[in-house]
């Protein structure tokens, strides 16, 4: 067999010794990732499992299974580009968008939320747009809801009035779009 230290990146070997004397020590490790290096002096993240081997109750080894995980590494990158793109964007809104889950309530809201009404997402988030919206405009919000399953980007919008911190009204236009079978979205996406 191969020694896996010979395989390991240098940066990675006090700790790799430091698991493999775990494991003959009779410690369960799940994977464990270091940075390996082929022949050619490339570099790649790698997770390795290893186990005792034992003949008799006796320990006579380890065998391990080294797997490279580039792929996977490659993806979580992409996903992490991908959400921080999304956040920065969402954190540079100027207007306001809300999601109403099945249960009626916000579960989501952009950080807008405050500059427009005073009130922080976590004031908002978890409880019924309706508690917002002036007695006389409720009405038509959960019509608006109601008929968000037919609307799209190009529907008119809906004007009623918001209430803020300061418990003042203020007007805003919405449009409510129906992405309850978006597993990503479940809701009605609510554009002010």
């Amino acid at each position: 067999g191969v020694n896996i230290i010979q395989l390991i990146h240098p940066d990675d070997h006090t700790r790799a010794i430091e698991n493999i004397n775990k494991i003959y020590k009779g410690a369960l490790l799940g994977g464990s990732e270091y940075i390996a290096v082929k022949k050619d002096g490339t570099q790649f993240p790698t997770v390795v499992y290893t186990t005792r081997q034992e003949e008799n109750g006796n320990l006579i080894g380890l065998r391990g299974i080294l797997l490279d995980i580039s792929n996977i590494k490659q993806a979580e990158e992409s996903i992490k580009a991908s959400e921080e793109k999304f956040k920065s964007i969402v954190r540079g809104l100027t207007d306001m968008i809300f999601i109403v889950n099945a249960e009626g309530m916000i579960s989501f809201i952009t950080p807008s939320v405050s500059r427009i009404t005073g009130f922080t997402e976590d004031e908002m988030i978890g409880n019924s747009p309706l508690e917002f919206i002036h007695p006389d405009d409720v009405e038509l919000a959960i019509s608006e809801l109601r008929q968000s399953e037919k609307s799209t980007y190009e529907s008119t919008p809906t004007l009623y009035r918001l209430k803020n911190k300061n418990g003042f009204y203020i007007y805003i236009e919405t449009i409510g779009i129906d992405m309850m079978s978006n597993k990503y979205v479940n809701g009605v996406v609510v554009f002010c």
